[in-house]
């Protein structure tokens, strides 16, 4: 949320509280002008303060509504196995049956609160290095004034860390098409499998065997090379 806040205090007229100076004669219509000259002076009104962006910002950002976020994921993955993962807003009976229906063997996380509109974009960030996600399933049961959504991804990790780390970008535009961005991450742990040891081992075996096989062929070309007779 932005705020702007401009203090703007407009100052009476204060008296004049420079010393006075004192004539002993004054030619005829002289006082008249020193009256007239030492009339105070009325300070024009200040034209009205327009409206900034930041403001026009920071009074739709006062009608977004808070929401609770929860992560659902398996507590930990398996290497090259794809599982479904969900991110929630608010939460209603509706949105536990789809919960029930696409994420049943998950854990929820909490992710916080956040302040979304009735329409919010989400996008599940990865380094491709660590895994592969596609977006799957939205679902959305909000009223007015109750914000229900649900996201779901399906992610395959590529190798076994302690840490893979996913991170939810949202999005949510404002009508004067400024958008408010919010990131909620998780980490979950990914584990070996036998499938991928055995693809390492048989991989590195056959770096190793390549290896191997063209030195011997090198040692075998300098063993057949013809050998200078000696003289």
């Amino acid at each position: 949320m932005v705020s702007v806040v401009v203090d703007c205090t407009e100052s009476g007229n204060a008296p004049d509280s420079s010393p006075s100076s004192t004539v002993d004669e004054l030619p005829p219509g002289a006082a008249t002008s020193a009256a007239r000259t030492s009339r105070p002076r009325t300070a024009a009104p200040l034209p009205p303060r327009a409206q900034g962006a930041f403001e026009e910002i920071d009074a739709q950002a006062q009608t977004l509504i808070d929401a609770s976020a929860t992560w659902h994921a398996p507590q930990s993955m398996d290497v090259n196995r794809t599982q479904r993962i969900g991110l929630q807003l608010g939460r209603s009976a509706a949105l536990d049956d789809k919960l029930s229906e696409l994420l049943p063997d998950t854990s929820p996380t909490a992710g916080g609160t956040v302040e979304v509109g009735p329409t919010v974009r989400a996008t599940l960030l990865v380094d491709t290095s660590d895994a592969e996600a596609t977006p799957s399933d939205a679902v959305s049961v909000s009223t007015r004034s109750d914000i229900q959504m649900l996201w779901t991804w399906l992610v395959r990790p590529k190798h076994p860390t302690s840490a893979l780390l996913l991170t939810a970008h949202l999005e949510v535009p404002l009508s004067d098409g400024h958008v408010i961005n919010h990131d909620i991450s998780l980490k979950i742990l990914v584990h070996r499998t036998l499938a991928y040891t055995a693809g390492q081992f048989f991989s590195n075996w056959a770096t190793w065997s390549a290896i191997a096989v063209a030195g011997i062929g090198i040692i075998a070309r300098v063993a057949r090379s013809p050998r200078p007779c000696p003289s």
